[in-house]
């Protein structure tokens, strides 16, 4: 079992001993979501497909939130919003402005960095090296 399946069976039980009804019924649907795409894949699920379920089920939930907003049911839309902010714990935390701005602050590695080598596929550029040779 995934660490992240083991992590959500193990908040399953602290949700039902803590009586928190709404937590409960997110990660149950969770729970659910993850033993169907078991039984579909017929194999165990690794972190990956456990994040990539968890992805499609925040992004649902956006979804949803954007329709109940428009269609002026608030009540529905912070619902849907609750879910997102419990689905949201298992997920990495996205980079900080100040991460994405770092490889700015080191102008010596910006070759290194263009997306141009971030591209599958291609190889990565060659490191300069020092032309002078010794003994001359």
């Amino acid at each position: 079992m995934s660490d992240l399946k083991t992590r959500v069976t193990e908040d399953i039980k602290a949700a039902m001993r803590a009586g928190d009804k709404s937590r409960l019924s997110v990660l149950r649907m969770l729970s659910a979501e993850l033993k169907q795409r078991e039984v579909v894949e017929q194999q165990t699920l690794n972190d990956t497909v456990v994040m990539a379920a968890i992805e499609k089920m925040v992004k649902q939930r956006r979804d949803s939130e954007k329709q109940f907003t428009e269609g002026n049911r608030p009540e529905l839309a912070a619902q849907e919003a609750a879910e997102i902010v419990v689905l949201q714990g298992y997920l990495p935390q996205p980079l900080s402005a100040g991460l994405r701005r770092l490889p700015e602050s080191f102008p010596g590695l910006q070759p290194a960095l263009t997306p141009a080598s971030w591209e599958p596929g291609r190889s990565r550029p060659a490191p300069q090296r020092s032309r002078k040779r010794a003994g001359r």
